[in-house]
């Protein structure tokens, strides 16, 4: 018989990023910017130290989306920022609904 190997891809891709990483890498992320998304793609914003704070959750190809998908998307954004803000003393902390 054959011998299978499972594959391990990347099913979700989370990223944070504070001050100027932040502002060089969405110019327009400020913090006047909110949260949102829609589907598989999903951001948050917050204010660090006077500088602002990116946050992003988007799926991969390897996902497909549906309703279930979205609202794990959507949580994970959730408990992934409020971690992040809080270790990085981040305040105003904006959520997509």
């Amino acid at each position: 018989m054959g011998e299978t190997k499972a594959r391990a891809e990347e099913l979700f891709h989370l990223s944070a990023s504070f001050g100027p990483f932040a502002q060089a890498r969405y110019p327009d992320s400020g913090t006047g910017r909110g949260a949102g998304g829609s589907k598989d793609h999903f951001w948050a914003t917050a204010t660090c130290s006077g500088s602002g704070a990116y946050f992003t959750i988007h799926a991969t190809e390897y996902v497909h989306v549906d309703d279930r998908v979205e609202d794990f998307v959507r949580s994970a954004l959730t408990a992934f920022a409020k971690r992040s803000a809080e270790q990085h003393g981040c305040t105003d902390l904006k959520l997509p609904r």
